[in-house]
Formats: structure tokens, sequence, C-alpha cells
């Protein structure tokens, strides 16, 4: 396995990492994108930094179309990255949602997040480290979920990705990632050589969800990478003013945050390292006996 410190001036040099590690180092496309986030992390706040205008007209266009829809008490971008689209979006809702959620399969991309939303002012928000497969939250639990050139990598696993998101999702579902069905012949050669997802609204019919929107959105950072805009409607429940509750992603078990970590009657732990949850699957720490430990009874 190459060193993180190769892998960083690779990135450095223009390297595609997701593509080096499968194509040369043979990992899963899962792992891949997961260390190449984790590499990257922080670029995003520094392009921001050094000019953020283009992304703030961005954010304020997908705002607008936030603005359409019924009002959402809870919202969550899934693979939130930095939390730069979160804290440029928010401030312009026409209904501030009281609970503001975001995860990433990075926890080095939910620490720069953590701190973006501090700079911006906009510190009450839950973030944690999870994989988009396994979302470690009840079934619709948050009204708008919305992922934002997240889903992008992950071609072969649009239609698993889908039945997550709207299993969490309660009202709505808005994706805005690579149109491939909008692009030209250079714009799809190029999203299929980086295995970017495709036909995202043609996916979602196949799971008999409701595609209510699915075009182009009109204002895109990379003009080869045409962003559409796919919206699906859900309404399974009315609004809820309870805060969602944490689940297990293997089992679907409830957990208690205990002290140090989150815990459930499944005997599984997931970490807190440095004030942020870990659910992904693989930091499942099997500790049966953790809960009625003399340190813990109170706490659970």
């Amino acid at each position: 396995m190459v060193s993180v410190e190769s892998l960083k001036q690779m990135y450095a040099d223009g390297v595609n990492l997701i593509r080096y590690l499968i194509d040369v180092e043979q990992m899963e496309k899962t792992d891949a994108i997961r260390i190449s986030y984790d590499i990257q992390a922080g670029s995003y706040t520094d392009r921001y930094n050094r000019d953020g205008e283009s992304k703030r007209a961005y954010c304020k266009k997908l705002a607008l179309l936030i603005n359409e829809l019924d009002a959402c008490d809870s919202v969550m971008i899934a693979g939130v990255g930095e939390a730069i689209t979160l804290c440029c979006t928010i401030p312009h809702l026409k209904h501030p949602p009281s609970q503001i959620y975001g995860f990433d399969i990075s926890w080095s991309r939910i620490k720069y997040a953590r701190e973006f939303c501090r700079q911006q002012q906009l510190e009450d928000v839950e973030l944690f480290v999870a994989n988009m497969l396994r979302i470690p939250l009840k079934d619709n639990s948050i009204d708008l979920v919305i992922t934002n050139h997240s889903l992008e990598p992950n071609g072969g696993y649009e239609k698993p990705m889908l039945a997550e998101l709207s299993r969490v999702a309660n009202k709505y579902l808005l994706m805005n990632e690579p149109s491939y069905e909008f692009g030209d012949a250079d714009v799809k050669k190029r999203m299929e050589t980086h295995g970017y997802v495709k036909h995202l609204a043609k996916h979602a019919a196949e799971l008999e969800l409701r595609v209510t929107r699915n075009e182009l959105f009109g204002l895109s950072l990379n003009p080869m990478n045409p962003t559409g805009n796919t919206i699906v409607e859900l309404f399974q429940q009315p609004s809820r003013s309870a805060s969602p509750e944490f689940q297990c992603p293997v089992s679907g078990l409830p957990l208690t945050k205990t002290g140090d970590s989150f815990w459930g009657s499944g005997g599984c732990a997931y970490p807190i390292v440095d004030g942020i949850p870990c659910f992904l699957p693989e930091n499942a720490i099997l500790a049966t006996h953790y809960a009625v430990s003399p340190a813990r009874r109170n706490e659970v």
C-alpha cells in the first residue's frame, strides 16, 4: 500500500486518486473514494477562501429551488464534504430548518466541515461520519435530504444509494449531481472514464420513486461536469419536531450516546473521535458488556 505522504504528493501533482487506487492498488471503489476524499480534505475550503463568489451564486440558486418546496423542519446533506454548500445555502432558505445534519465518508472532511460551520456562525449542525449505503438514521427521519456532487463518483451504485437516501428522507430527496443524460459526447466520455453516476431519474423511477423534476440545474462550477437537478417527492409522514435518532448502520437497532461513543442493544459501540461520531460499519467495536460496566450504568 502506498504511503499517505505519497498519496498527498500525487494529489498535489494532479493525479486522480480514485482511479489510481482502483486501477493500481486494486482497491474496492468505496475504499478508494474514502481515502481519496480524506487525502484532499481542506482543499475545498482553501478554494472557497481564495474565490467563493461562484460557489455563493450556486448556493443561492440551490436555495431558490428549495424555497419552492414545502417547509422542511429537518435538512441533511449526504456527502456534506467540508460543509461549504450547506453553510452557503441555509442562510437563504425562506423556512430555516430547526435541525441540520451532514455526514461524509471521510473523517478529515467532517473535521474541516465543523470548522467551516463555526467560521460561518452555523454551529448548531450535527455532523458525523457515515457511508451513503448505510446511513445511521431511522426511516423517514429527515424531511429534506440533499446530495451535491456526492453521489458523483459512485457509478454502479445508483440504485442502492437511491434506495438508502429515500429510506431516510421524509418529504424530499434533492440531488444536484453530474448530468450524463444532458451532456454532450465529450461530457459523457469524461463521466464514463471517471465512473460517475448516470441516469438517476431513470433509476429512481425503477425503484418506484416519484420524480417531479429532472433537468439541468443551470449553473455548473465545471463546464465539463454539468450539474443536473433531480427531485424525488416522498411525503411519508408529517414534519417531525423531535430530533432524528441514530441507529446502528448494520443492525438498525437504536444507538444511545454513552460518554465517548454510541452504543446499542446489538452490542456494538461506535467511537466519537475528537467530538465526531464515526458510524461506518468498520468503525463498530463489539462491546456486549459496555453498558453494564460500573462507569456506564447511569449513562444508558
